[in-house]
């Protein structure tokens, strides 16, 4: 069972108007306007909750300010941010709700085969490189991906640890059940949250680098049944039925591995749980540092946490049409 009890979120104190199609991330900033993220309309947004007011910053191009496509914003310290483009492979950096600097291609360190888990305030920032089966590698093996640790100006890598990527489909043109793979999380603050799947734990690198085991969480394991499979194809409005999907697991995995991991203010994460046949709410597990598992919180809406601030956390609902409808709501 679980310490303390589910938290329901708070009503949204503030709501934009204006939807959007898939909005990724985003950035408050001090005098609590927000910068957004969606890469779907290759925009770059700014919202002012104050005046329900929506504007764009930068535009599309390879120019000064300008950019390709749309990567998640990540907070640097005071009011800067930074973006990846990773297409023309250059960095984006914001001064507030300004795009100030382009840094270009040939001084973007990016390794090849890699994205981004987090950037933090200290320089750094972590990359998932992963392997790639040559024509020898079986059809249905599992492959791994390499969690490293980079400084921006490229001078020192840490290899944080190695993560289940997932199996790779014996049809990769067949419908597939949920996602199931490790996932890594780099905070402001230079921590590498390795978040295992098997068994389901959070395992902490801290600046120093000494990796932290995280104990297995005491959640219930929820097998498969024919429930399950018809409750998964009705949360996802998939058509057919789940004879459709020949590549069902034994069990419900834990962790939703499609929705973004928030990070709180106080440096806890919040880890999207997969919606089963007995829980369809969006529900978040509250990890500590320590990898303990304090408390959950769950949304009443068609929805998912995005992002948070001082204060505040912040949601997108989704209407009946899926458009985007940015929430801002009290800590819960």
């Amino acid at each position: 069972a679980l310490p303390g009890q589910a938290t329901p979120l708070a009503p949204p104190n503030a709501r934009l108007s204006e939807g959007f199609t898939a909005i990724t991330s985003v950035r408050e900033l001090k005098d609590g306007r927000v910068l957004f993220t969606d890469p779907r309309e290759r925009r770059i947004g700014l919202v002012d909750f104050k005046t329900n007011q929506v504007t764009s910053v930068g535009r599309k191009g390879n120019g000064p300010g300008e950019f390709v496509n749309v990567a998640p914003l990540h907070a640097l310290a005071r009011d800067s941010s930074i973006m990846v483009d990773a297409f023309s492979r250059r960095w984006l950096l914001f001064a507030a709700d300004r795009i100030v600097a382009t840094v270009p291609p040939d001084e973007s360190i990016l390794p090849s085969r890699s994205f981004v888990v987090g950037i933090d305030t200290l320089g750094g920032l972590a990359v998932a490189v992963t392997s790639v089966l040559g024509s020898g590698g079986l059809a249905g093996t599992i492959d791994s991906s390499e969690i490293v640790r980079l400084t921006r100006r490229g001078s020192t890598t840490e290899h944080q640890g190695w993560m289940f990527a997932g199996k790779i489909p014996d049809n990769p043109k067949a419908m597939r059940a949920w996602p199931v793979y490790d996932r890594a999380f780099h905070t402001k603050d230079g921590w590498t949250a390795l978040i295992r799947i098997d068994p389901y734990r959070v395992d902490w690198v801290p600046p120093s680098g000494a990796v932290k085991i995280g104990k297995p969480f005491n959640v219930p394991s929820v097998p498969v049944t024919s429930r399950e499979k018809l409750a998964f194809m009705e949360l996802r409005g998939r058509l057919g039925g789940p004879e459709g999907i020949p590549d069902w697991p034994s069990h419900v995995p834990a962790i939703d591995v499609t929705y973004p991991i928030v990070e709180a203010p106080s440096g806890e994460l919040l880890i999207p749980r997969v919606q089963s046949a007995d829980i369809a709410a969006r529900r978040y597990d509250v990890v500590d540092r320590q990898g303990r598992l304090v408390r959950q919180i769950v949304l009443p809406m068609r929805g998912y946490l995005i992002g948070s601030g001082k204060k505040s956390l912040y949601s997108v609902a989704l209407d009946q049409d899926d458009l985007n409808f940015l929430q801002r709501h009290p800590w819960p």
